[in-house]
């Protein structure tokens, strides 16, 4: 990543393995610089950078910290608000707020508390308002808004359409204008769909997959990853994570079999693959839950 501050010098970071860079993904980083005058460099896979100019510094957080500030590695956008307080929305985790003048102190606000790992709190976008608040959007199609003078979050209702949020922009008024597609809806819900029928076969794989859809490998890649930011390979994980954290939450199966019932009979790669889309071990969420 190439940073060009308005004064110093341009900087090169290596913030992701040459594994973790995901070449067809729209965005690997999202950056914003702080009232401080430090960069926050959010990350899909590697967590939170942060640079600072003056003192050439860069300093990471990630969520495997003894002492984590963010919830997940997996970072899709981040924000900064009038009192500059830095907000960073994760892939399942809800939100996360930094306050650089008492960190490592942060807080972790879900729009559905009751509802983790679910999609509901897979934040895609976060929209700044002129009243100093957020529009909150997640891949549940839901908007919600954060009032960060009160730390409340409420729903915003159902956003004007139940379709994939595609892109967003907003006007000289201060509307937001959403665009969206029923297409790519109908392809999305159909790709999980068939996931769904065969989540516990741990042999499943991308061409299983885009034989049944009727498509070539490299398409099926290439729309997936348009429309979820993950490979199909990343997304049939997040399912039997979903559905892992569903049966965890009910209790009547022991993490062994559930690890099995979602098609992986590796205890250690069930694990690593829970805490990384959690920020915790399946052990520690039953206990949670």
């Amino acid at each position: 990543m190439w940073l060009f501050p308005k004064e110093g010098n341009v900087r090169k970071f290596k913030l992701l393995r040459d594994k973790g860079f995901i070449v067809s993904r729209k965005r690997n980083f999202s950056t914003v610089q702080g009232k401080d005058g430090c960069f926050y460099i959010a990350t899909y896979g590697n967590g939170l950078f942060v640079y600072d100019p003056l003192a050439d510094k860069l300093d990471h957080f990630s969520a495997n910290d003894s002492r984590p500030i963010i919830a997940s590695n997996y970072l899709i956008n981040i924000h900064t608000d009038r009192d500059g307080n830095i907000w960073v929305g994760h892939e399942d985790a809800g939100l996360a707020c930094l306050q650089k003048k008492s960190m490592p102190w942060t807080s972790h606000i879900l729009p559905e508390p009751d509802m983790r790992g679910e999609k509901t709190n897979y934040i895609t976008k976060l929209t700044p308002q002129k009243d100093g608040s957020l529009l909150v959007s997640t891949r549940s199609h839901k908007a919600y808004n954060y009032n960060p003078n009160t730390n409340l979050i409420i729903p915003a209702g159902t956003e004007p359409f139940d379709n994939v949020r595609v892109d967003s922009i907003k006007d000289d008024k201060g509307r937001t204008w959403i665009l969206t597609s029923q297409a790519d809806k109908r392809f999305k819900e159909k790709v999980i769909a068939i996931i769904s029928q065969h989540i516990g076969d741990e042999d499943f794989n991308i061409d299983q997959m885009a034989e049944i859809m009727h498509m070539g490998r490299t398409k099926l890649y290439g729309k997936v990853k348009e429309l979820t930011g993950m490979s199909p390979n990343k997304m049939l994980i997040a399912e039997r994570m979903r559905t892992a954290a569903e049966l965890l939450e009910e209790g009547e199966l022991n993490i062994s079999e559930i690890s099995f019932k979602v098609g992986i009979s590796d205890a250690s790669y069930f694990n690593k693959c829970f805490k990384q889309h959690f920020g915790m071990a399946p052990s520690k969420y039953k206990k949670v839950k």
